[in-house]
């Protein structure tokens, strides 16, 4: 296994909360009303497509993330990295693979 499989394996997860969390704080206040939808939802396919999620799934992520971002009073909490780095955490050895 290559230095960025490796890096991809232990901070994937993590580095994608991190930037959804980084967008909901930069669309904090009414800017988020405006283009929270479409920032979150945006970084939310992108995050999708990397882990090559189904298009069901690809959607739900748009969507949980779009409303993330465009919610008030979340760019206090980093719900995104708290999420994937538990989800990291809690990942079996036998879907590392």
């Amino acid at each position: 296994m290559g230095l960025l499989q490796r890096l991809h394996n232990a901070f994937g997860p993590i580095v994608g909360g991190l930037i959804l969390d980084f967008v909901d704080l930069a669309t904090f206040g009414p800017v988020g009303l405006i283009l929270g939808p479409f920032l979150g939802g945006v970084v939310g396919w992108w995050i999708a497509s990397i882990y090559k999620f189904s298009m069901v799934g690809r959607l739900v992520t748009v969507v949980l993330s779009a409303i993330y971002c465009t919610l008030p009073f979340t760019a206090v909490v980093p719900l995104g990295t708290i999420i994937s780095a538990t989800a990291r955490f809690l990942r079996s050895d036998s879907e590392e693979a």
